[in-house]
């Protein structure tokens, strides 16, 4: 029922909030109206662009679990006019055009060589992975978690929706009394922790289930750029995460992880059309290096974060290097696996 939250039109002033109206229907006026559709929300996009992302992120969910059938033909290439998943991308351009030419091709043909190279190179594997660490793959619990969490993740860019604190919350997160929370994330937190009757999918849930979709909203303040490529020492890049980790239950680190790779999966706002966000427009070599970084951050729920920094570095090095180069040893070694 969230979803319809991005219809939202509303008489209410932003300033009452979510929590001035308790999202009460005699308040507010749900319609599915050209108007509300084209408001803006807080992230500058308009409702109907959220609400496009939104569903993205559910396909891309769906795709995700469905890798040994045809979902990595779905996350690729999307779906025809009839909802049929799309085995191949056309183009006019012949098989052996190679990316590197781009400069010769049409826009849509570059697209199909981004698609094809996207399913022929990607290390499918790496997804599977976080979708088993995560638990979504093997309990209906776990999955149910996410797919409510997809749903309302970025309902509180809807600007009439934002709470503001109540006296008794003050202050929460830098939030005083009386400030309206907008942060989407921020409100979205503090909708779940003190209000959690306002979304019923979050309300319905298991304890063990709606812990995790908290975890997921924690300001972990952590930049996944920074670990993958050693921009800055272990406490810098983990404290918070590591600190957020040691409450949480094992599995929502990488439960964490798998909302975030379809969240930006998404993130194109075309869901007919595969995960265009990572298949045409994100670089499929980062996307490799964030997914193959995963499972070592997942290690954060018994390690120190030296340790595991440490050991993503020495696995990275054997990775890269195979037995060509011996890790380093010594005093200067983890300045020399940074390098």
């Amino acid at each position: 029922p969230e979803l319809e939250l991005f219809f939202l039109e509303t008489e209410l002033t932003p300033s009452r909030g979510l929590m001035g109206s308790a999202l009460n229907h005699s308040d507010a006026a749900h319609s599915r109206s050209a108007n509300s559709l084209s408001s803006i929300t807080t992230s500058g996009r308009t409702q109907e662009e959220e609400y496009q992302r939104t569903v993205g992120a559910l396909f891309a969910v769906y795709w995700l679990l469905r890798l040994d059938g045809d979902g990595k033909y779905g996350f690729c290439f999307g779906v025809d006019r009839d909802w049929n998943v799309c085995f191949e991308a056309e183009d006019h351009a012949g098989e052996d055009a190679e990316l590197n030419q781009d400069s010769q091709l049409s826009g849509m043909e570059f697209e199909a060589k981004k698609r094809r190279a996207f399913l022929a190179e990607m290390d499918w594997f790496r997804f599977t992975e976080v979708t088993v660490l995560s638990g979504c793959s093997d309990s209906v619990e776990r999955l149910t978690a996410l797919l409510c969490l997809t749903a309302f993740h970025d309902i509180m860019k809807v600007t009439e929706l934002c709470p503001t604190v109540a006296p008794e919350h003050a202050p929460y997160l830098g939030y005083s009394e009386g400030a309206v929370i907008l942060d989407h994330d921020v409100a979205l937190s503090y909708v779940l922790q003190h209000y959690p009757e306002l979304l019923p999918s979050f309300a319905v849930l298991p304890q063990g289930a709606r812990e995790a979709v908290l975890f997921t909203q924690g300001k972990m303040q952590f930049n996944h750029g920074w670990f993958v490529q050693a921009e800055a020492p272990p406490g810098a890049m983990l404290s918070t995460f590591k600190r957020l980790v040691s409450s949480a239950h094992p599995g929502d680190v990488a439960f964490y992880f798998f909302h975030w790779l379809t969240d930006l999966a998404g993130a194109g706002g075309t869901p007919l059309g595969g995960a265009e966000k990572f298949v045409i427009s994100f670089p499929h070599s980062v996307l490799s290096a964030f997914l193959w970084s995963i499972p070592y951050l997942r290690s954060l729920e018994e390690h120190a974060e030296s340790h595991v920094v440490e050991t993503y570095l020495t696995a990275r090095w054997e990775a890269m290097f195979l037995d060509s180069r011996p890790i380093p040893e010594g005093a200067c070694a983890v300045a020399r696996m940074r390098l």
